[in-house]
């Protein structure tokens, strides 16, 4: 997995993820994120479009970091899963609450 670009927006982080997160890589995504939460000013948006596996420990990792924007107040959205990660998502019930448009149970 690669973390292709992170930047700084009208106040926003883009974190953008390439390849596939498993249990090796989700550690280092934690920590982006958590870092991207505490450093901006606007809203987090982790873009999926080129990541192309993701297993539980990476939807782990991103439900941790949006529990960490939550508690923090910023907006953190976890866009374009695609493909193998959009099935995933779908099938643990996640993607509306990690594109931030539902409430945690």
């Amino acid at each position: 997995m690669q973390i292709l670009d992170t930047h700084l927006s009208n106040g926003d982080v883009l974190v953008a993820l390439r390849g596939e997160l498993d249990m090796v890589e989700a550690d280092a995504v934690r920590e982006v994120i958590g870092r991207a939460v505490e450093t901006t000013t606007g809203a987090v948006v982790v873009d999926l479009t080129e990541l192309t596996f993701c297993d539980s420990v990476g939807i782990s990792a991103f439900i941790r970091g949006r529990r960490c924007a939550d508690a923090r107040r910023v907006p953190l959205r976890v866009v374009n899963p695609t493909g193998a990660v959009a099935t995933v998502f779908d099938v643990c019930g996640v993607r509306d609450y990690l594109a931030g448009t539902s409430l945690p149970d």
